[in-house]
């Protein structure tokens, strides 16, 4: 509040003080265009420098206006933008009020009003030309733009009915950064429908005015292991569900990418996970005899399971996983180098890490 007051008196103000000029007015808003989207910016302080700016527009040029017309409808309020997804700069009502007040004095004060004229009236045609509703869009942006600034930016799913466990694991997906920008920067992804509903929800998820996104298409696409869509109804476990993903995911994948998936195909081949999640274990059985009699075999993964009981601490967990297990008396193991039955340690070992560990 304090900050509007004194962002009001100014604009009370019938004169620029005597050591500023217009051109140094002029000069230090055009910083300020490019200095709103840095993300501790208050939208009250916006909203009171467009006040300011607002109340001395004299000597402002004409490729000025067309200039600050330009940014003002097409970036702070609509983004008409061909080549960015990002949703509009403001999202506060009041700082959009602003914004339109401002768009009202530059073509009362433009040095060409008919040109200025021309200038909003191709906006706000391109703006409308591009609305095309050839789609009822699942994306809700229902009250988006009255939420408070410390939850923008992040956009939920919808539970179905008993998908919170789907949804918690999507999002921990959307949330690893290499994986999303694989999602959505495929091209090859609209030769598969399931392909497709993930792609336009990672796309959704990354817009930032709105609060949620319905997930049935991608749930009518994702098909279980019984040749069904997965029931949205009936709760499941997290981990079996990111086994189901992984294993419809690999395989979409790998089709639309030229692979015969009728054959034997393997998933981990498939890099849109093997790039991120793709790591190996080296399981292992060595001879208490002789160290260097020592058998291996690798196994790939994209996930881990670590034991959480009587585990504080992840480093924990995974200590108890590559933990060695004692072969003897009964359970000796036959090594084939000293042909014959002997002690022996087993253990499971990291042999390749992932980028990001699952």
């Amino acid at each position: 509040n304090l900050r509007l007051g004194y962002f009001s008196l100014l604009d009370q103000t019938a004169a620029l003080p005597s050591s500023v000029t217009s051109d140094e007015l002029v000069s230090w808003f055009a910083n300020f265009l490019n200095w709103t989207t840095r993300p501790h910016v208050n939208e009250e302080t916006l909203s009171g420098i467009f006040k300011l700016f607002r109340s001395h527009l004299r000597n402002v040029s004409g490729d000025q206006t067309q200039e600050y017309l330009s940014k003002a409808y097409g970036e702070y309020l609509f983004n008409l933008s061909t080549t960015s997804q990002d949703f509009p700069r403001f999202y506060d009502p009041g700082t959009r009020g602003e914004v339109f007040q401002f768009i009202m004095s530059l073509l009362r004060n433009a040095p060409d009003p008919s040109s200025a004229f021309t200038t909003i009236l191709g906006l706000v045609s391109k703006h409308f030309s591009g609305i095309v509703p050839n789609k009822p869009w699942a994306f809700e942006d229902v009250e988006a733009l009255a939420l408070p600034e410390n939850v923008r930016g992040f956009v939920g799913l919808i539970n179905q009915g008993a998908t919170c466990y789907m949804n918690s694991v999507l999002q921990q997906l959307y949330s690893v950064s290499e994986f999303r920008d694989a999602v959505l920067n495929d091209s090859a992804f609209g030769k598969s429908a399931l392909l497709v509903e993930l792609q336009e929800m990672f796309l959704e998820m990354s817009q930032q005015g709105g609060r949620y996104y319905n997930t049935k298409g991608f749930c009518n696409r994702l098909i279980d292991y019984g040749g069904a869509p997965i029931n949205t109804s009936e709760q499941k476990d997290a981990r079996e569900f990111l086994n189901l993903f992984i294993d419809r995911v690999s395989k979409a994948f790998l089709e639309v990418h030229g692979n015969d998936t009728t054959k034997s195909v393997i998933l981990e081949d498939a890099q849109i996970f093997k790039d991120t999640f793709g790591g190996s274990f080296v399981n292992q059985v060595l001879c208490r005899e002789d160290s260097s009699h020592v058998s291996e075999r690798q196994e790939n993964f994209f996930t881990v399971s670590v034991d959480i009981r009587n585990n504080s601490k992840l480093e924990d967990s995974l200590g108890f996983l590559i933990a060695k297990d004692d072969l003897s008396g009964q359970n000796q193991y036959e090594c084939s180098f000293c042909a014959k039955r002997v002690d022996a340690f087993r253990r499971q070992c990291f042999g390749t890490l992932p980028r990001v560990l699952m």
